[in-house]
């Protein structure tokens, strides 16, 4: 996953600086975006085609690794429409309405994903990476 939230951006910068303290996040949750995401949106499905935030569990980032991988597949099914996945982003709530809460971290899919009504979208542990470089 390429890209950081400008939420998260923020909150890096201000801990690292020593001018705050973020909150910790205690679950992640992973959506799906029918468009571009960017840092500040990221145009989420809506939850009545079936689909909400599935929480995420990641690796631990160790010492000289900058990057997590996510530890256990996620799931979304089955689906209620029809519809073309092009990205997906990581927020710092789970089952919630579609752009609530802060967007943390959003990529493009290697190529968007076409999904028929009643099918499944699986991504697969350690087929997501969240990377600072």
């Amino acid at each position: 996953m390429a890209a950081i939230s400008g939420f998260a951006q923020k909150q890096m910068i201000n801990y690292s600086l020593g001018l705050g303290a973020p909150t910790a996040v205690g679950t992640c949750g992973v959506g799906l975006s029918l468009a571009a995401p960017t840092s500040v949106s990221g145009t989420e499905v809506a939850s009545a085609s079936g689909v909400t935030r599935k929480t995420a569990i990641f690796s631990t980032c160790v010492l000289n690794q900058s990057f997590a991988t996510l530890a256990t597949a996620i799931t979304f099914s089955p689906l209620s429409a029809a519809m073309s996945i092009s990205g997906i982003h990581i927020w710092d709530t789970i089952g919630v309405a579609a752009d609530a809460g802060n967007m943390m971290w959003y990529g493009l899919l290697t190529a968007p994903k076409t999904v028929a009504s009643g099918d499944s979208l699986v991504i697969a542990s350690g087929a997501l990476t969240v990377s600072l470089v």
